[in-house]
């Protein structure tokens, strides 16, 4: 058994119960292992957001970027040693290096209202599905709790591109909403009473709009 020098985990403010999430800090921190964080902006999703979400940072500061609050969130961890932005532009270099030179962590008031937008994109949600795989197997194989999952993210992040990715990796797999035959035997199994094949439609209508 080898000592860690360190490790490195996905974490932002919108998925603290994803992968190792906010419990894999905690776990390191207590022992010993200092955290290298990514995706703290969640591949850009935390970067843009519809007006009324953009006004509740604009609250904390009508000078910083909704981004920058990311990056805050992830430096705030006492045990976050390095934090990886990918950048895709020099506008976003210089806003990153502005948040880290001179580095303030987030205050009670700023981290109150993250959790706040945290619950307003939640909110935004347009399927209930909790992704429990009761209604697996599909008769014609659709990853129903992925393309929901697919479709809540474009819901809550308005990212089109992402839909697009994210969809088209179900629809090349055999796995996509356009291939449900409507017959209902996932509503049967579904706790949460969602018109399956209804919604799988929305999500096809969704694309075709896109594309």
């Amino acid at each position: 058994m080898f000592n860690w020098d360190f490790c490195m985990i996905q974490l932002n403010y919108m998925d603290t119960d994803i992968q190792q999430g906010i419990e894999g800090y905690h776990i390191m921190t207590e022992k010993g292992i200092p955290v290298m964080i990514m995706e703290p902006v969640k591949g850009g999703n935390l970067a843009k957001f519809n007006d009324e979400v953009t006004a509740m940072f604009a609250e904390l500061d009508p000078n910083a970027s909704p981004a920058s609050f990311a990056l805050r969130w992830a430096g705030s961890l006492p045990n976050a040693k390095v934090v990886l932005s990918g950048m895709s532009s020099m506008e976003q270099v210089e806003d990153n290096i502005s948040v880290f030179d001179g580095f303030k962590p987030l205050s009670d008031a700023e981290t109150e209202m993250i959790n706040c937008i945290k619950s307003k994109l939640e909110s935004y949600s347009v399927v209930p599905c909790t992704a429990c795989k009761y209604c697996m197997p599909c008769p014609v194989n659709v990853d129903i709790a992925g393309v929901f999952g697919t479709f809540n993210h474009h819901a809550m992040y308005s990212n089109d591109g992402a839909f697009n990715w994210m969809l088209g990796e179900a629809k090349r797999a055999g796995k996509g909403p356009e291939l449900c035959i409507d017959c209902g035997v996932c509503v049967t199994k579904c706790p949460q009473k969602i018109d399956i094949p209804s919604r799988l439609k929305d999500v096809v209508a969704l694309d075709e709009k896109l594309n």
